[in-house]
């Protein structure tokens, strides 16, 4: 049976200052993130929109997000940092850190961060988070940071494509979770990934981010818009950008889709 995400529960398990001090949740809409952004002159920083349905809900790319109702969590956050513009990366970042710092600290379950915006269990994908920002100039006036993670469904309610494969944490865990309660905890880690932000303590960022990232030093395929590339990851920048080698070279990718994993495509 279906249950409600509860804003009294979330909030009564919340250790944070900003991050979900008011919080919104509505039955259905476009996406939580279009929402954000239309509203956003009426909000306060740390804002947090859920919404237990979406229609248009979408990732990079405008890549189709869909989740039954009550299903997953879909939820955006609405953030005012005082930060450069090539800094927007940094915040996918952080919410990827946050998912997979929640799950281990409730299941004890070790996940899988693909760059640059994915979280995978054994070769399936599990989350996605979609940061946009609105600019002025070379500084960010506002961010938007959104996320969806699958948390009830079952087998047929998981297919991304013809090549991906999802799973529910459910599934990964085989018994059902409280989403309410993940919530809080995915923001309570928020939090405290966001002040090292803005602290500046974004070595230690990328390093917890590296651990969490099997393909650390695989040779991987990149998509790019109109090519793939290859090479080996050997990590991400102080921007959250890619860094790969190839034949003795580095480049780095602000932008793109890794694909495949030591010829192993990721489904």
């Amino acid at each position: 049976m279906a249950t409600d995400l509860s804003i009294s529960s979330i909030q009564e398990n919340l250790k944070t200052q900003i991050i979900g001090q008011k919080i919104i949740v509505v039955p259905s809409i476009d996406s939580t993130n279009t929402e954000i952004k239309r509203i956003a002159q009426n909000l306060h920083e740390g804002t947090v929109l859920f919404a237990e349905y979406q229609e248009a809900g979408h990732g990079r790319w405008s890549r189709k997000w869909v989740a039954p109702s009550k299903k997953a969590l879909l939820f955006s956050i609405y953030l005012t940092p005082d930060c450069a513009a090539e800094q927007n990366h940094l915040f996918t970042i952080i919410m990827a850190l946050s998912v997979v710092q929640a799950v281990y600290q409730i299941d004890k379950v070790k996940l899988d961060i693909v760059w640059p915006n994915d979280i995978y269990y054994d070769g399936k994908k599990l989350a996605g988070v979609l940061t946009e920002c609105v600019y002025t100039g070379s500084s960010v006036r506002l961010v938007v940071v959104g996320c969806g993670m699958n948390i009830h469904q079952i087998n047929d309610e998981l297919s991304l494509d013809q090549t991906r494969k999802g799973i529910s944490l459910d599934l990964v865990t085989n018994y059902r979770h409280d989403r309410s309660l993940i919530a809080a905890s995915i923001l309570n880690q928020f939090e405290g990934y966001y002040s090292d932000l803005l602290n500046g303590n974004i070595q230690s960022l990328i390093h917890l981010w590296e651990s969490y990232c099997s393909m650390m030093h695989q040779t991987v395929q990149v998509r790019l818009e109109g090519e793939t590339v290859e090479g080996e990851m050997v990590g991400i920048d102080h921007r959250g950008n890619l860094i790969l080698k190839q034949n003795n070279e580095t480049f780095i990718l602000k932008d793109g889709d890794v694909i495949e994993v030591k010829h192993v495509a990721l489904h």
